[in-house]
């Protein structure tokens, strides 16, 4: 399956270009999502989002998180076709590796 996404409901999503590919951050964001199956990031949930991108940089050792909060609060509005996990799930299956 082929990774879809969906900015426009980002604001000011044009700006997340550069010529017709992603900037960085942008970019990295998206690639988390399928990490920490979260399929979109709300107003709701951008903490938890950013949460688990934490966990995971902790689980292997990263010491200085390239994605910081306000880089995926400014991706509010992003939709992901990626498989979800609820927070639960996605604690048990962190839990299997520390």
């Amino acid at each position: 399956m082929s990774l879809r996404t969906d900015v426009s409901k980002v604001r000011n999503y044009k700006a997340l270009y550069e010529g017709n590919t992603f900037k960085d951050k942008p970019w990295g964001v998206i690639l988390w999502s399928m990490a920490i199956c979260m399929d979109e990031i709300t107003e709701e949930n951008y903490k938890a989002f950013y949460n688990r991108i934490v966990m995971l940089d902790m689980l292997y050792g990263v010491k200085k998180n390239a994605i910081k909060l306000r880089d995926v609060k400014r991706m509010v509005g992003l939709e992901v076709n990626v498989a979800t996990q609820t927070s639960a799930q996605f604690l048990r299956r962190f839990n299997k590796f520390i």
